[in-house]
């Protein structure tokens, strides 16, 4: 239940030396997040349930202001 490849450390890690940290977790079952939720450098949480690694990134560009799919991806008119 935890987060795999040190994930907690690397939060952890990161919010002390960041005073606005913003996590997102990509994940296909629970996660306890209890390590590291309450840091007071943590500052949000945006946590993705069974879902694909392209809804991921549409998240993540929704919560920085960037368009939901890279031109790329855009099918044309």
């Amino acid at each position: 239940m935890t987060a795999w490849a040190y994930g907690d450390e690397l939060v952890l890690s990161v919010a002390a030396q960041n005073n606005n940290t913003i996590v997102v977790v990509n994940s296909v079952g629970p996660l306890i997040l209890e390590p590291w939720v309450d840091h007071p450098n943590v500052t949000a949480v945006r946590l993705i349930l069974f879902s694909s690694n392209l809804s991921a990134l549409s998240s993540f560009s929704g919560c920085m202001g960037w368009p939901s799919r890279p031109r790329i991806w855009q099918l044309p008119c």
